[in-house]
């Protein structure tokens, strides 16, 4: 995390601890009212950069609130604007790979663009959370708004990414219809989606088995 605090239009490079919020402010007007007697009665401000890395719920807030000027900018917001941008993204970054002749080097820009729209533009989302096991009647559900974006990989696989973090799964028609299902943004329980995705299914002349 990284923190500028300014004095009118000059950066202040030292002593800066004590003109940083302090739990006893309590808000901030209260962190003004502290500070600013501190400063001599100037302006200032405090800009931390990347705050939402560390705080998922701010996160989530930030994109619900950006969602409004994204939807006037054009940029990640609905499913046509997310579209749009992965096509023309993805032409731009298939040029450069083509380019360098690095296939490795053209999945690794891909799975960027993706991981970059599911982030909302963010370029550092929050971390993703430790993998647990779900019981049958946990009840998950995806957010229709922000779907879970998914392109073909090697070895009969998809790369899947959801709020800025990419994993890979099988291509399984069942995991693809499961994945529509979350992006529909109904709530499932566990147990139902097991019994409705699991099991074994052939495409392409390929047998999958999902659990």
């Amino acid at each position: 995390m990284q923190l500028e605090f300014c004095i009118e239009h000059a950066q202040v490079l030292a002593e800066v601890g004590r003109l940083l919020p302090e739990r006893s402010d309590g808000s901030a007007e209260g962190y003004a009212a502290r500070v600013t007697p501190l400063v001599g009665g100037r302006r200032f401000g405090l800009v931390v950069q990347d705050v939402q890395a560390y705080d998922a719920t701010l996160w989530l807030r930030l994109r619900e609130f950006l969602r409004g000027l994204f939807e006037h900018t054009g940029l990640p917001g609905d499913a046509e604007h997310v579209q749009r941008i992965a096509l023309e993204a993805a032409r731009s970054q298939a040029a450069l790979a083509a380019a360098v002749a690095d296939p490795a080097l053209e999945r690794a820009l891909r799975i960027d663009l993706l991981n970059g729209i599911t982030a909302f533009g963010f370029t550092r989302p929050p971390r993703r959370l430790p993998r647990r096991m779900l019981a049958d009647g946990d009840i998950v559900s995806g957010h229709a708004l922000y779907p879970i974006l998914w392109m073909p990989d090697a070895d009969d696989a998809i790369v899947c990414s959801a709020c800025g973090h990419a994993f890979t799964v099988a291509a399984s028609p069942h995991v693809i219809l499961l994945l529509e299902s979350l992006n529909a943004g109904q709530p499932h329980r566990v147990g139902e989606l097991v019994e409705r995705y699991a099991g074994v299914v052939e495409a392409n002349g390929v047998e999958f088995r999902t659990s």
